[in-house]
């Protein structure tokens, strides 16, 4: 979907405040740098956050019900904790992404991090 294939993650950004998530994208000679923007985020979840992180691809699930039933555990353990919303049943949740319609987007590295994303929107921006 997007043009991150061997891109190493430079650093991100969260701005819970705009629920905003910015990733900072280099090419390993740095002559191409990139960032993405997720907007209008709902929850996030990273993990294997290294130095040096290098992306495979960054991929908009294609379905919502695969990706929530995927993820069940995870989203599901916090229930009470107020992440990413508060609710009685796990029906809430799941029917609360898909009626705002948010998009989950997966991000794949070769090396180091990985996650998803469940936002509204996505930008990606060239950087000179």
């Amino acid at each position: 979907m997007f043009e991150v294939h061997d891109n190493i993650v430079k650093s991100y950004f969260i701005d819970l405040e705009k629920m905003e998530i910015q990733l900072n994208l280099a090419n390993e000679d740095e002559d191409s740098k990139q960032q993405v923007f997720f907007n209008k985020v709902f929850a996030y979840y990273f993990y294997n956050e290294l130095s040096g992180s290098i992306l495979y691809d960054i991929e908009k699930e294609k379905d919502i019900d695969f990706f929530l039933e995927r993820n069940r555990e995870i989203l599901s353990n916090q229930q009470g904790t107020g992440w990413p919303m508060i609710y009685e049943k796990e029906d809430e949740l799941f029917d609360y992404i898909k009626e705002n319609n948010y998009e989950c987007y997966l991000i794949e590295p070769s090396y180091g991090l990985r996650g998803w994303v469940v936002c509204q929107d996505v930008v990606v921006r060239k950087c000179m």
